[in-house]
């Protein structure tokens, strides 16, 4: 069983981590050493979670269809950046 949750680091980056310090860590990897601190790291909690947003495919053209967070979580295998929550 996977221990990742989602965080929201900075205003638009979600990433899947064990902790705060981990996305932080991977969100700091992708955009430079110390662009973000760890006051700007949020644990999702499960309406932002269960909240509904547009699907796309892999060439980012809508599918028509719906997506949530926990979704991409739920397949997601190791820490990593899951997606930009600008909708």
């Amino acid at each position: 069983m996977s221990n990742l949750k989602a965080f929201a680091v900075g205003d638009s980056d979600i990433y899947a981590a064990e902790t705060a310090e981990q996305a932080l860590a991977l969100a700091n990897d992708l955009a430079g050493d110390d662009a973000f601190e760890l006051d700007e790291v949020t644990e999702l909690v499960d309406a932002d979670l269960d909240k509904e947003y547009p699907e796309f495919d892999e060439d980012e053209r809508p599918t028509g269809g719906t997506t949530t967070i926990r979704f991409w979580l739920s397949e997601a295998t190791e820490p990593g950046w899951l997606a930009v929550s600008e909708w």
